[in-house]
């Protein structure tokens, strides 16, 4: 779930199982088929953690994907 853009920064709220590890991923043209880049790993430790990105990418698409 992402909250408004401030210029190039944008705020997510991350939805994961407590305990394991995650990587958000993003790419610009969801409907293409070039890969995924990792935008940061982390430990989920709530339910649900925000997270600051920034991107100058007016449309960007993101996933979390558990380890």
């Amino acid at each position: 779930r992402g909250a408004p853009a401030s210029g190039s920064s944008r705020t997510l709220t991350l939805y994961g199982k407590v305990g394991l590890n995650h990587e958000l991923q993003y790419n610009t043209n969801v409907l293409s088929t070039a890969s995924w880049w990792s935008v940061m790993s982390y430990l989920q430790t709530n339910t649900a953690q925000q997270v600051v990105v920034t991107s100058s990418s007016p449309v960007i698409f993101y996933r979390l994907v558990a380890h």
